[in-house]
């Protein structure tokens, strides 16, 4: 709101009316104390009205000087009371002086000075948190009452961000909950912590609260599900902090609650790390990520910023993709040197530009074709993507000295059903074959599904949510593995550091998970009733897709590595025909039929079960 400059006027009266209030009542109060109570005679002195007159106008315009009419009261704070302090320091120091000069101190004791000092930082600095007091309680009628979990680092950060900046939220916090016994009955900035998560009923009825709000950002998925499934049973709405890896990122702070999602119930446990490893072999390299606009490519792109390259080159070959990582990092200003390049990975010349200019030390390979259905009814588009742009980019790291080349691979490339998970089994061998002949050690990461990624299920379904529903799930039985994209981020930088060249390592992904659990887990979070409210449709398996993913084939072992959440696969040899064969579908042209390319790929990778069908069939099914 605009205050009108009459309304200012007035209202830096009132302030001065208040201050002058101060200054007199102080000093009078000053003489009440050193003379007892009411019994000095001096009072009725006819030098003590100059006296007092004298020292009004002095402190007065001190404390004018020194600018304490200026503060805003409702957001008065620390910084305020030092400058009332010097403020009131100066100002009765210059009337010590004056008193002095006037009557030698005749009339005025020297301990008067002393008592009226600290009754006018009392009164002055008193009115001022009073009011801030008055606000913050009126403005606390109006908000919901909150519980917050988490009496750690990160609940004491919120509390005090949110003493410090009121306006910022609509939520008074009213009690601390911990399952830290220790902590019980003990105060967080002033906020009692009454118990522990079991508690959450009981302390929603003392304190009437309706929200709960999860300060706990390394909390694992069973955490946050168990206070989710809790406060729901009992009616309250829930909020929570950011995951611990955007936190440390800089992306967000710790006053951005966010409502509960999916890859908050659904996601894993975090990731054990060997931080020094990765530190070491990123910090002050040049590092080249290819589908850097992607989910996973952007997310390899944030996590290695936090290792400090001296280069980081981000190639994409969507110039919106580039642009909004651009915006993003350039606003963070990193102090890596960022390189965007609008190039697709197939563009052998202007590639090698890239790899010339820079020589890059470590090379992430995420840009890829995943859409299943669509790579389909578009074959020869898979080829050139996920298996030229595969080549390209591993030949050129070999012919550069590139020290690691990782490509991001996928659970669909085993005993592959479709175009996508054939093209990344192809795109895998390509960096086998590659190994043979460089000294650059290729390595490949083979995961699962990643939750919230462009093109996944959740974005689909929040989009169905939002229009009414239904949500459309192609069979009751089908599932997937799932991981988050930090998770998987993470998982993929530290298989990079474990290779030694030439193997495909699988991340741990845990237990599969049912796709219509996972709508239904979403139409929850979204507030509505499933059946009743959002209606589950089931469509049938859309081409080429499996009712299960597997992460291993049938031929494949499995060995530990030094992290328990990887392990190396151990495939067959490739074929001796393998370059040939890599240069015929390569040569393929458009004419060609798409059962003609399937039956191609069928050769190379034998494991492969084609889909034969027409374009229009895909057409219609896609539909």
């Amino acid at each position: 709101m605009i205050l009108s400059q009459t309304t200012l006027y007035q209202r830096r009266a009132i302030i001065i009316f208040y201050d002058v209030l101060c200054i007199l009542a102080s000093y009078y109060f000053s003489y009440v104390l050193r003379y007892e109570a009411f019994a000095f005679d001096h009072f009725a002195s006819p030098i003590f009205l100059p006296i007092l007159l004298l020292n009004v106008s002095i402190q007065m315009l001190a404390i004018w000087a020194m600018g304490i009419h200026r503060g805003l009261w409702r957001f008065a704070s620390t910084k305020d009371l030092i400058l009332i302090i010097k403020a009131v320091l100066i100002a009765v120091t210059a009337s010590a002086i004056a008193n002095f000069f006037y009557n030698r101190l005749q009339y005025t004791p020297r301990s008067i000075h002393f008592l009226d000092a600290i009754l006018l930082v009392i009164s002055l600095s008193g009115g001022r948190f009073f009011y801030r007091m008055l606000k913050q309680r009126s403005k606390f009628v109006h908000e919901e009452n909150a519980i917050l979990i988490g009496a750690g680092i990160a609940g004491e950060q919120l509390v005090r961000e949110f003493s410090k900046n009121p306006n910022s939220i609509n939520y008074n916090i009213s009690t601390i909950l911990d399952d830290d016994k220790k902590k019980h009955g003990r105060t967080l900035h002033g906020i009692k912590i009454s118990g522990d998560i079991s508690s959450l009923s009981r302390a929603k009825d003392k304190f009437s609260a309706s929200i709960v709000l999860i300060a706990i950002p390394t909390a694992n998925n069973n955490t946050i599900r168990k206070i989710y499934n809790l406060s729901k049973s009992v009616g309250l709405k829930v909020n929570t902090l950011p995951p611990i890896v955007d936190l440390l990122s800089g992306k967000v702070s710790f006053k951005q609650m966010r409502e509960v999602q999916v890859e908050d119930i659904m996601g894993r446990n975090m990731v054990d790390l060997d931080l020094d490893t990765i530190a070491h072999s990123h910090r002050d390299k040049t590092i080249f990520i290819s589908g850097a606009g992607g989910s996973i490519g952007s997310e390899l792109c944030r996590q290695v910023l936090h290792y400090k390259p001296k280069n980081l080159i981000l190639i994409d070959n969507s110039e919106f993709n580039i642009y909004k990582i651009g915006e993003e990092f350039l606003k963070a200003k990193f102090s890596t040197n960022l390189h965007f390049k609008t190039i697709s990975v197939y563009d052998k010349a202007s590639l090698e530009r890239v790899f010339e200019k820079y020589k890059p030390d470590i090379v992430y390979h995420a840009a890829a074709y995943k859409h299943v259905p669509i790579m389909e009814a578009n074959p020869l588009a898979a080829i050139k993507t996920n298996i030229l742009g595969t080549h390209t980019m591993a030949e050129l790291a070999g012919k550069y000295n590139v020290e690691r080349f990782i490509l991001v691979s996928t659970d669909k490339a085993v005993n592959p059903t479709n175009v996508m998970g054939v093209s990344k089994r192809i795109a895998e061998m390509v960096c086998e074959f590659h190994q043979k002949n460089f000294n650059t050690k290729y390595s490949m990461v083979r995961f699962g599904n990643v939750l919230g990624s462009s093109g996944s299920v959740i974005p689909k379904f929040k989009s169905q949510i939002a229009s009414g529903g239904p949500i459309t799930v192609t069979h009751p039985d089908i599932t997937r593995f799932f991981m988050a994209i930090p998770e998987a981020a993470q998982l993929v930088i530290q298989a990079g550091c474990l290779a030694n060249g030439g193997e495909i390592f699988v991340l741990n992904m845990g237990t599969p998970v049912k796709i219509v659990d996972l709508a239904k887990e979403l139409i929850a979070l979204s507030g509505y009733e499933v059946d009743t409210e959002i209606k589950i449709e089931f469509t049938g398996l859309r081409p080429g897709e499996k009712l299960y993913e597997e992460l291993l084939s049938d031929s494949e072992t499995t060995l530990p590595t030094a992290n328990k959440m990887v392990r190396v696969a151990k495939t067959r040899p490739i074929s001796d025909r393998f370059i040939d064969e890599l240069n015929f579908i390569f040569n393929l042209e458009d004419k060609i039929s798409n059962n003609e390319i399937k039956t191609q790929l069928h050769k190379m990778v034998s494991e492969y079960k084609p889909d034969f069908k027409s374009e229009e069939q895909y057409t219609r099914e896609l539909q």
